[in-house]
C-alpha cells in the first residue's frame, strides 16, 4: 500500500473523528483547520464540507506553484477574520511540518493540533516544541472504530 492510500483509506471514519474533535472544549472556537501536503488537503476539504469550518492549505513547496500564496483557503477569501485555526495532520516526528505550518500562520492563534494517524501519544500529552497547544490524537479511536465495524460485520455474516 503505497502513502497515498495508507492516508486516505479511511477517510470517513477520519473525518467524522476530526469532526467530533473540533468540538473539543480544550479546543474552544476554530476558524480554520490548517494542514500541508496533498493527502492533507483532501482530508482538509472533507472536514470542511462536514463541520462547515473553511480550511487553509499549507504549500510545501512555494517554488511550484501556479500561486505566490503560501496559505490557500477554502470556505473563506482571505485569513484577516481568522482568530484560531487547528492544525490537523497524520503524525509527527521532528514536529518541523507544525512548526512551518505555525510560521505560515503567524499572527492567529494555534488553537490545537489533531493527529490522525499517531499513535504515540496520549490524550494529554504535549508535543515538547509546543507544550502549551492542546494536542488530541485520533488514531487509536479510529482503529477501535473499525475493529468494532470489522467484528459487526463477522457477526451479521456468521449468524
Amino acid at each position: 500500500m503505497c502513502y497515498f492510500d495508507n492516508a486516505t483509506s479511511r477517510t470517513k471514519l477520519t473525518v467524522d473523528a476530526v469532526c467530533h474533535a473540533l468540538k473539543d472544549p480544550k479546543l474552544g472556537k476554530v476558524d480554520l483547520v490548517v494542514g500541508i501536503g496533498f493527502s492533507g488537503t483532501l482530508l482538509l476539504a472533507a472536514v470542511h464540507i462536514q463541520s462547515e469550518i473553511p480550511f487553509g492549505a499549507i504549500r510545501k513547496d512555494k517554488n511550484s506553484t501556479h500561486s505566490g500564496r503560501s496559505v490557500e483557503t477554502g470556505g473563506i477569501h482571505d485569513l484577516h477574520n481568522v482568530q484560531r485555526y487547528v492544525i490537523i495532520d497524520d503524525f509527527t516526528e521532528s514536529g518541523e511540518t507544525l512548526s512551518n505550518i505555525m510560521v505560515e500562520m503567524s499572527g492567529h492563534e494555534c488553537a490545537g493540533i489533531i493527529l490522525y494517524q499517531e499513535a504515540k501519544f496520549n490524550r494529554s500529552d504535549r508535543l515538547s516544541d509546543h507544550p502549551n497547544t492542546p494536542l488530541i490524537c485520533l488514531a487509536c479511536d479510529i482503529e477501535e472504530i473499525v475493529m468494532m465495524n470489522r467484528n459487526d460485520k463477522l457477526e451479521a455474516c456468521c449468524v
